[in-house]
């Protein structure tokens, strides 16, 4: 038999399942929460995984630097504020990421 050599190309799938977030403390909605609670969710992505450089956080409309633990598929986000929340506050939270 002759040697047959050949090649062939991978064409990666496209990713069409979106990051989202889970495990969101406090809680969207809470009421009653201790004004030194730090922010923590995680941000997953059962796909190809989040773009760490893609990750932005804002609260009160100030983008902040919570720190960023765990994996691509599974990221823990902590954001301890420098000072305490406002007694009665309402805090937004807005969170990007791909």
């Amino acid at each position: 038999m002759t040697e047959v050599s050949y090649s062939f190309t991978i064409i990666a799938e496209a990713d069409e399942s979106p990051p989202f977030t889970s495990n969101l403390n406090p809680e969207p909605g809470a009421v009653e929460v201790d004004p030194a609670s730090n922010i923590v969710l995680h941000v997953q992505d059962i796909g190809a995984g989040v773009n760490h450089a893609t990750i932005v956080m804002t609260v009160e409309g100030a983008q902040v630097e919570p720190a960023i633990t765990g994996s691509a598929f599974d990221y823990t986000l902590t954001y301890n504020p420098a000072a305490n929340f406002d007694s009665e506050q309402v805090v937004n939270v807005t969170l990007q990421a791909s």
